[in-house]
């Protein structure tokens, strides 16, 4: 079972990424999917803003095929970029926390692609997820160093 903010919702046994997409999909706009990260995906998060707006920019112009997988999240002023779920331990940079396993987030509906609330920067609808070498190298050409506030995120 995947929890919404709302209803628990029923997964496939071993459900894919596609099964996940799918269900994103068919959720109503205000609604969000409580999922495990290392699943399908990690999850780097950076600051939001016109910083956060530029390293958006600098991936699409610079990962083969376009930028990833992106949420925004204005109200906590982060971005979430979903990444190869690798746990990584060697990601070290001021600029952007890896998280993985046990941590869960919440993604919302793949239909929200414009605030109130998190949004869609760049649609998981096709599976494709940002390239963390790509993102290291726009956090270094951007000069991002501030470490983003990640305690909202985090349970209680």
């Amino acid at each position: 079972m995947i929890s919404t903010r709302r209803q628990a919702i029923p997964l496939p046994p071993s459900p894919g990424l596609d099964d996940i997409i799918r269900l994103l999909t068919t959720l109503p706009d205000s609604a969000g999917l409580q999922l495990p990260c290392f699943s399908w995906w990690d999850v780097v998060i950076t600051r939001n803003g016109s910083i956060g707006e530029d390293l958006l920019w600098w991936i699409r112009r610079n990962q083969i095929g376009g930028c990833g997988a992106v949420v925004t999240d204005e109200e906590r002023n982060l971005m979430l970029w979903l990444v190869p779920p690798t746990g990584s331990c060697d990601w070290l940079h001021r600029g952007g926390v890896w998280v993985s396993r046990p941590v869960n987030v919440v993604l919302p509906s793949l239909r929200r692609i414009s605030p109130p609330g998190a949004y869609w920067a760049t649609s998981l609808a096709f599976g494709h997820l940002v390239d963390p070498r790509f993102l290291r190298a726009g956090l270094d050409h951007l000069g991002m160093s501030d470490t983003p506030n990640t305690a909202s995120l985090l349970p209680g």
